[in-house]
């Protein structure tokens, strides 16, 4: 999460021009974009595309990149808001306006500087200076989040859960970006609590769960095989739905007859005469859109056998998604 202590006037127009309020799906703007202009300029920046939401996704760092594959791969998850602005002032329930929330009764949010004064913290709110007719004058500026996602289940209906991202829980309490010798680590170390406690408290106000994520507690071999899934996802076939229904089940079993998706392939190819990349694409899609549900917790290598799944990433990064 990012916050603009040392922004301009300018900077913050653009900020409220993309989140006053925040769109849908592909006309949502995040609040800093990953770009060279707009990205701590020591961040490892990343645009990934969604189909789903028809625009690209903007990660500041490789954790959040990391992250979003996760998010991505949940079916429940309908909407992603990135770099979202918190609130300083009150603002309406995030899904207020969604055709999905419509009869709802949300509670809105407080707003950030309402929540650090009743925490004592506002004097940790980030700052900046506006010149007025008046003279200079000291206003609030906005503080970042990093995934607001939306997620629908057939129960309850739509709702929201806060994702916070770091590399280590430790950086929530300590902060690690823009530390200098010159820094007052005590003072830094207060202003990050302040600032984390703020957004879940204003967040919860509404209902809204934050959640915060250690980077490094991440399973790098599930984020490989995600990451290597999900460049299939864009691709295109030539292949019908009854067609790929057959090719899905001879992948199932395949895989459970743990043979090769190279193998299983060639046969296909062999006895439909359909093309390598039409299967080998509908089989990634599937693998994603789990119908072929192989272990993502072992390196998948498209020429050894198949691994039937053992774990479930959902199952496994349930605390991610719950409601309550």
């Amino acid at each position: 999460m990012a916050d603009f202590r040392k922004q301009n006037k300018s900077g913050l127009k653009k900020i409220l021009g993309r989140q006053s309020p925040p769109q849908w799906g592909a006309r949502y703007e995040p609040a800093i974009k990953a770009t060279r202009e707009e990205a701590p300029s020591l961040s490892r920046f990343a645009e990934i595309w969604s189909t789903k939401l028809g625009r690209y996704i903007h990660c500041l760092s490789t954790n959040e990149e990391h992250v979003l594959y996760v998010i991505l791969y949940n079916p429940q998850v309908f909407e992603i808001q990135e770099q979202r602005m918190l609130p300083m002032l009150p603002a309406p329930h995030p899904l207020a306006g969604h055709p999905l929330a419509a009869n709802r009764e949300l509670k809105p949010l407080p707003g950030t500087v309402q929540v650090a004064e009743d925490l004592g913290s506002l004097d940790y709110h980030p700052t900046l200076t506006a010149r007025t007719d008046q003279g200079p004058e000291t206003i609030p500026a906005p503080w970042i989040g990093d995934f607001l996602i939306f997620l629908e289940d057939a129960d309850q209906g739509p709702y929201c859960v806060n994702l916070s991202v770091k590399q280590s829980l430790r950086d929530f309490e300590v902060p690690r970006v823009g530390v200098t010798a010159a820094t007052d680590l005590k003072r830094a170390a207060l202003r990050e609590r302040a600032r984390h406690q703020v957004e879940q408290k204003m967040y919860e106000q509404a209902g809204i769960r934050t959640v915060r994520i250690a980077g490094e507690r991440l399973n790098m071999v599930v984020i490989s095989n995600l990451m290597q899934i999900y460049g299939w996802c864009k691709r295109s076939h030539n292949l019908s739905a009854n067609e790929v229904d057959v090719v899905v089940d001879y992948f199932n079993r395949s895989l459970h007859a743990e043979i090769s998706a190279a193998a299983a392939t060639y046969y296909i190819c062999k006895e439909l005469g359909f093309s390598i990349v039409d299967v080998k694409t509908v089989m990634y899609q599937a693998i994603w859109a789990r119908k072929i549900r192989i272990d993502l917790y072992q390196t998948f290598f498209f020429d050894r056998p198949m691994v039937p799944e053992h774990k479930d990433v959902l199952a496994e990064h349930a605390e991610w998604f719950r409601r309550v």
